[in-house]
């Protein structure tokens, strides 16, 4: 008759292995092993096997759980889901701000001399707090429009005493992205010469690749700014291989350009690393109909079929004997966003001016002034492991379309970095329209909701691709509803006063900490009397207040809630909660004033 195995395959820790070991020794070895004491040399054996095996369960386990999207802990398991789902995560996002760029140009008749009139090349850079910002196109100054069609030239004439014009203040109003421009080269030689070439940048802080040039010969200078936008050796980046049209700008069109298809094989797609590292991808087809027809010619076949090839769908390798330039932006991150008037400064300038006085063209070059009269908004830093997690949850099932609000917000987050990112959003549906509602984040890590209408405008056109046709999508700012407590609590007197107070304002701060919380969130007072209670030597809460603080150095706007007393702005706690709204945000602006305690020990009671 078949004996049963005395192990059971679904234990997976040591005591429960150990004891099958144990038990399954007794059943088919009685009379070889009978002492089970912990001093025996076979307890050694069966020990050692049992945390193998519990070792191997456990790695097992965690190998399976970062499979696994809801469990998964690694950001490197969190990013491969992710591209599986056809999701490519962005790193950090550089902010967008609007600077004017000033000269000082010569009187010629009764108007400004439009010979000294200068162009500012895409490239030139602005800086302030330590931070560079660039213009991504040319700034005409003979033109009174942007790029976009938008009048945006401002003149101002310079009267003397005598009330006579001896000069003409000319200012051009432009976007500036924020980033600072590098590149690289790599050259191509027989053993690069693979399908699906990778090109790794040097930088953990790459906001954006902006051009890439593939060039044949291997002793190229490095190009120009110009020569990337111009260039026909350019590859275009794709959001996947097999993409075979972009839609690009009509170089030869006016202002505004028409937009046109066009078909391309030069192409590349990128992707960034778990430590933050950019990855080039090139394509993996031969389009270099040459070598094939020498290829050809040498083995003795008709060196004519290179037009039957048709291999070149996921892009082209580039060339052997080539070298490719990257040029690419570093920066971005929430220390981006820096103030208004703080981008005075200038770093490197392009300036193409052909007046026909040298020594006047070098004298007006020198006029150049810029300032940022708005904040650099819509900086973030690289999306948390929960974000990503989140993202991934409802990418899929969206299919690049926006039919719920969740699409939206996977949208939203997949937007590029150089239109500016929202800090915080809030989406939401009401009288059958779809309402976006943001938030951003100043150069000192608080809350901002003076967006540009050139972020909401770029949120708009980008969901616009997406959006279902009968929905109407509004894009506004949020709400910020900046709060302070007053706390009066009973303390051990052992403990000293300063001590406690810091480790209970601390609690009080992580539980308002806008990089953990999100827009339309409830402050459940509970919670935070629960974190005060558990501080050392905490005894007890006797009483708490919360206002709305409104005006000054705080946000305008007012919170929904009745108040106890309206001249304080005392919030009346309904169900011991502060409820919030869909498009707002809690937030404690200056802790260390808004944050109080009133300190009572028992010496205090006695006396």
């Amino acid at each position: 008759m078949a004996t049963s195995s005395a192990v059971s395959y679904t234990n997976k820790d040591f005591l429960s292995i150990r004891t099958d070991l144990i038990n399954y020794v007794k059943q088919y070895y009685p009379d070889s092993f009978t002492d089970f004491t912990e001093n025996d040399l076979g307890i050694l054996f069966i020990e050692l096997i049992a945390g193998l095996g519990d070792s191997l369960n456990y790695q097992i386990d965690r190998k399976y759980q970062e499979t696994q999207l809801e469990f998964a802990q690694q950001r490197k398991s969190i990013l491969s889901l992710a591209k599986n789902m056809g999701l490519n995560i962005p790193n950090k996002r550089g902010s967008v701000s609007i600077v004017d760029f000033t000269f000082t140009i010569p009187v010629k008749g009764d108007t400004y001399d439009t010979d000294y009139l200068p162009l500012l090349q895409a490239g030139t850079q602005v800086t302030g707090s330590g931070k560079v910002f660039e213009i991504a196109d040319d700034v005409d100054f003979s033109s009174s429009l942007s790029n976009m069609g938008f009048p945006n030239r401002f003149i101002i004439p310079n009267i003397d005493a005598n009330e006579t014009v001896v000069s003409y203040t000319i200012t051009k109003r432009e976007v500036v992205y924020n980033g600072l421009s590098k590149i690289i080269t790599k050259t191509i030689r027989d053993v690069d010469y693979k399908p699906f070439l990778k090109v790794t940048l040097p930088d953990n802080d790459v906001i954006s690749v902006e051009q890439v040039l593939v060039l044949p010969g291997t002793n190229n200078t490095t190009p120009s700014i110009n020569d990337f936008y111009t260039s026909d050796y350019a590859y275009n980046e794709v959001d996947y291989l097999l993409q075979d049209r972009i839609f690009i700008a009509n170089s030869t069109g006016t202002i505004p350009r028409t937009g046109v298809w066009k078909k391309i094989t030069k192409k590349f797609i990128t992707e960034f690393t778990d430590k933050g590292f950019c990855q080039l991808t090139f394509g993996g087809g031969n389009g270099d109909t040459d070598l094939f027809n020498s290829t050809m010619a040498s083995n003795g076949v008709y060196n004519g079929l290179d037009g039957y090839l048709q291999n070149t769908g996921l892009g082209e390798i580039p060339g052997i004997n080539t070298q490719i330039f990257i040029r690419y932006s570093t920066g971005g991150g929430i220390a981006s966003n820096v103030g208004a008037n703080t981008l005075t400064g200038l770093g490197n300038v392009l300036i193409t001016l052909n007046g026909p006085i040298e020594e006047t063209n070098q004298r007006i070059k020198k006029t150049l002034k810029v300032n940022n009269l708005i904040p650099a908004l819509g900086g973030a830093d690289m999306p948390s492991i929960e974000q990503i997690r989140y993202m991934v949850a409802y990418n899929f099932s969206s299919q690049n379309r926006c039919v719920t609000l969740a699409d939206y917000d996977v949208q939203l987050f997949k937007m590029p970095s150089r239109f500016g990112v929202p800090f915080r959003r809030a989406i939401y549906k009401e009288n059958n329209k779809v309402n976006i509602s943001i938030l951003g984040i100043d150069s000192n890590g608080k809350l901002n909701n003076e967006s540009t209408s050139l972020l909401q405008e770029n949120i708009a056109e980008y969901l616009s691709e997406y959006r279902c046709l009968n929905d109407y999508v509004e894009i506004k700012n949020g709400k910020i509803f900046n709060l302070a407590y007053a706390f009066e609590i009973f303390v051990d007197e052992k403990i000293p006063s300063n001590q406690i107070t810091l480790a209970a304002q601390k609690v009080v701060i992580d539980l308002h900490d806008i990089n953990n919380n999100r827009m339309n969130q409830d402050i459940f007072i509970g919670n935070i009397l629960e974190a005060v209670n558990n501080v050392t030597g905490v005894i007890n809460i006797i009483n708490y207040k919360v206002y709305n603080k409104v005006g000054g150095q705080y946000s305008l706007n007012e919170i929904e809630q009745p108040y106890v007393d309206n001249d304080t702005r005392e919030i009346e706690l309904i169900d011991n909660t502060i409820y919030s709204s869909f498009d707002s945000m809690f937030e404690i602006k200056f802790p260390n004033s808004d944050i109080s305690f009133s300190l009572k020990k028992r010496s205090n009671l006695s006396s």
